[in-house]
């Protein structure tokens, strides 16, 4: 049924973007992509079905401080939450994920299983309001920045002295593994029993909970088990120092709402590195390579990138100037190009609702390893800016929902210019050198797209043309024998 204009019409037409033909859209692709700090955000065609979907964009800014004479390894990735990564000192850092499990006795064979998500989470992270949680084969992952140990807390509501054994699996950005944690613990009933295991891992890694087994004599009716991660040991550094690889940002707009995260993908983003340190000390270097994910190369666990680039194939690698700055930005893959969920719904202390950001474990096909050298005896202060194109799915009116008409084929073709340009450039010259780039490639482009020819010209007859008015009417119009009409004259 078609409902005319002069109706209530509730079904709203939406609007579509325009394309005339297979590439058409291909320039706009190309630059969202490669410059989405200077364009709009751009919905990106979809197969088979057509997503209705909302589009927005973000920008976070920061500062970053690399120490005179030292190194600094920046991890930056194509997902709308935490995409850029660095070692930084955040001082104490705990964070837990909680299950409440209302029973256990001897006929469950004495073992708690993980296999929902968690219903409350905890940080202690001062500059990082969410626990550092991830996704990754529907379980929900805590993050364990090397040298910090596992833990866990039990509330029973039975006294008892138990064995427990935690199973554990872990991902270290390569592969997974599964590892078990013992502990042995006495406590009363109503008593929080807490168990810090001591045992750090030698990278930073993911963990989640697989299964926790008691002793025989553990019977209860309800048992809250608070999972994760506490300070412990010696967190490794190579320039002395307590520091952890964590996001410098958190994901901008979170906190005033969770739709644009709800099942969205980053069409678009890019870094930005300004180097405004004072002119005389503007020493350095800035190397950065392209490296698959998962792959051979942890990206949470790097002290010094120079591994991972003599690996690298030269056409993925870069090198220059610390002084000049640097940009790159994110090529879309087969993972980030689906619509995800990347938060978790959770409750707080207070019971109120809330949601913790999820990193898309799963969901990035490609990491990018960026290593800032200074080489001089003076700090070097650097600018960093990130630019993402979020476009998600949903019902709310709040935003504007919109179809694109672009073909998969100006998508493609708009990879494979980015591609053929690069990823990595100079801050100053990144805009003019992409660009320009764009319009050589698309004249190359055009010249393979077949254009509907225009019609050819008519010849028009003589009462088809307009003849100007003269004055003197009809009679002075008359065309006299030997010499000139007035309408010559007139011209």
């Amino acid at each position: 049924m078609f409902y005319s204009k002069t109706k209530a019409n509730l079904q709203r037409k939406m609007p579509m973007s325009k394309a005339t033909n297979a590439y058409s859209g291909a320039p706009d692709l190309a630059l969202a992509i490669a410059l989405p700090g200077e364009r709009r955000a751009t919905r990106f065609p979809t197969y088979p079905n057509i997503e209705r979907t909302a589009t927005l964009s973000t920008l976070s800014t920061g500062t970053l401080s690399i120490g005179g004479g030292t190194n600094t390894i920046l991890t930056f990735f194509r997902s709308p939450v935490y995409p850029l990564w660095t070692r930084q000192a955040p001082g104490a850092f705990s964070q837990t994920m909680m299950w409440g499990f209302s029973s256990l006795s001897a006929n469950d064979r004495n073992t708690l299983i993980f296999d929902s998500e968690p219903e409350f989470y905890s940080t202690s992270l001062s500059t990082m309001p969410y626990p550092i949680l991830g996704s990754k084969d529907a379980h929900v992952w805590i993050y364990c920045p090397q040298g910090l140990s596992v833990g866990w807390t039990l509330n029973p509501s039975a006294s008892a002295s138990w064995l427990q054994t935690f199973l554990v699996e872990v991902f270290d950005g390569i592969g997974t593994f599964q590892r078990e944690f013992a502990a042995t613990t006495t406590g009363g009933a109503g008593t929080l029993i807490s168990v810090n295991t001591g045992v750090t891992f030698d990278t930073s890694v993911w963990i989640r909970p697989v299964s926790l087994e008691l002793a025989s004599n553990a019977t209860m009716t309800s048992c809250p088990v608070a999972f994760g991660v506490l300070t412990g040991g010696t967190i490794g550094n190579p320039n002395g120092g307590a520091t952890i690889t964590y996001p410098l940002f958190y994901p901008p707009e979170f906190n005033n709402s969770t739709l644009p995260y709800g099942s969205s993908r980053a069409n678009a983003v890019s870094l930005l590195l300004s180097n405004v340190t004072a002119v005389l000390n503007k020493e350095g270097t800035v190397r950065a390579t392209r490296v698959p994910f998962p792959g051979i190369v942890n990206p949470w666990g790097l002290f010094n990138a120079s591994a991972a680039f003599t690996t690298s194939h030269p056409d993925e690698t870069y090198w220059g100037p610390l002084e000049n700055g640097f940009y790159t930005f994110a090529l879309p893959d087969s993972s980030s190009s689906r619509f995800r969920k990347h938060f978790s719904r959770a409750l707080s202390d207070s019971a109120t609702p809330y949601a913790v950001p999820l990193f898309p474990l799963d969901g990035v096909d490609y990491a990018t390893l960026i290593l800032l050298s200074d080489l001089g005896t003076n700090d070097s202060q650097m600018a960093v800016s990130v630019d993402s194109h979020l476009e998600f799915r949903t019902s709310s009116s709040l935003f504007s929902l919109g179809y694109t008409k672009e073909s998969l084929e100006s998508l493609h073709q708009a990879q494979v210019f980015c591609a053929q340009k690069g990823f990595f450039f100079e801050n100053p010259s990144h805009v003019k050198s992409i660009i320009k780039g764009l319009g050589t490639a698309l004249a190359k482009v055009g010249a393979t797209i077949k254009r509907k020819p225009k019609p050819a010209p008519q010849k028009m007859k003589q009462k088809q043309l307009l003849v100007p008015r003269v004055k003197g009417g009809k009679k002075a119009n008359k065309k006299k024998k030997g010499g000139p009409t007035p309408q010559r004259r007139a011209r």
